[in-house]
């Protein structure tokens, strides 16, 4: 008997190749589309592309409304961290909770021992036969840290079947193949944000946050500013002051709505804390292990120590300064190719600072 994969259909290339790739390697193929989007984000073609593609696949399709646990696990979260003054990462959050872990559930109701996706990513097997994340053979491309967060017990069901190839290789095998979606182009970074303003999404559908000072690193006022929300550390334009030299956004403090202004040396750190971290290795409280880590996708991964301080938290120590470390960001945390986990930046710490003791 054929094993059973149920693959999300994004109605992309990416996914239609996975999918082609499954059913040619033997697999029963069972195509998944997760209706997402709010009403607000008016109507996409994207459920009739993924149908399309099944049936010219010929596999089985379901399309899931899941909209409500979208709104609830991703959206109003989102939200909630920019009122706070942070900067969120919706997709390792729609990932864990929806993409990966709402599909795993529908794969477990109907039988099907597998589920897959057209993520760039590879699922690998160590000595012991268990089961772990790491990077794509397109390093380009690679999406592992949009997964480091996805629970273990995921992972060991997970097949990607791009993991050895280049996305030329998925278009030509898409043409080669009279795919309709072939030269459809990559979907945009934050799906339900159709014109890339999360501002004006912000402002229209959940109001404001709240109104405060800029102010140096000194704490003397700048100027007012109507709403944390429009600030993300890092920022340099669209500020709305000139102080006659390039400054930065450095801090910003949610409860208060005070956004600290400096120079570039300022953006700099070497220690952060992160929390709700998810782990695919043993680690134990107190345990410290070199890594790589990733503070943001585009960034590199650097060398670091990781300590587990308790169950909740972790603090990682860079052997070299990083740019702007920021808060609701999520921190990938690497040993070679290898994935070993995840959290979510909590906290920036400073030289002086201690951020808690060891809870043994």
């Amino acid at each position: 008997m054929m094993s059973k994969v149920v693959i999300g259909l994004s109605g992309g290339v990416d996914s239609a190749v996975s999918a082609y790739l499954l059913k040619q390697a033997g697999y029963e193929v069972i195509g998944v589309h997760l209706l997402l989007l709010p009403a607000y984000c008016g109507q996409t073609a994207a459920p009739e592309d993924a149908r399309a593609v099944a049936e010219q696949l010929g596999i089985e399709f379901h399309l899931l409304d899941r909209r409500a646990a979208f709104a609830e696990k991703v959206v109003e979260p989102f939200c909630a961290e920019y009122f706070h003054g942070r900067t969120p990462s919706p997709c390792l959050v729609c990932n864990r909770e929806i993409k990966f872990g709402l599909m795993a559930n529908f794969a477990a109701e109907i039988g099907a021992e597998y589920i897959a996706t057209g993520h760039y990513a590879k699922v690998a097997k160590d000595e012991q036969g268990a089961s772990y994340l790491a990077k794509a053979a397109d390093l380009k491309k690679d999406q592992s840290y949009f997964l480091c967060r996805i629970r273990p017990e995921v992972i060991e069901k997970i097949i990607f079947p791009l993991s050895g190839k280049t996305k030329d290789e998925i278009r030509k095998i898409a043409k080669n193949i009279g795919l309709k979606v072939a030269s459809k182009p990559d979907s945009q970074e934050v799906c339900f944000i159709t014109d890339n303003d999360y501002k004006n999404f912000l402002h229209t559908h959940y109001g404001r946050g709240k109104a405060g000072f800029l102010r140096d690193n000194a704490g003397k006022i700048i100027a007012p500013h109507n709403g944390v929300e429009n600030f993300t550390i890092g920022q340099r334009k669209g500020l709305g002051v000139a102080l006659g030299k390039v400054v930065y956004v450095t801090a910003i403090d949610g409860a208060s709505g005070d956004v600290l202004l400096g120079e570039h040396e300022e953006l700099m750190s070497t220690e952060l804390l992160a929390c709700d971290n998810i782990f695919h290795t043993s680690l134990a409280i107190g345990e410290t292990i070199a890594v790589e880590a990733k503070v943001r996708y585009r960034a590199n991964a650097a060398k670091a120590t990781l300590l587990r301080l308790n169950e909740r938290e972790t603090k990682v120590t860079f052997s070299e300064p990083q740019r702007a470390v920021t808060p609701g960001q999520t921190v990938c945390y690497y040993r070679g190719n290898r994935v070993i986990g995840g959290g979510v930046i909590e906290k920036v710490l400073k030289k002086a600072e201690d951020p808690c003791e060891i809870n043994i």
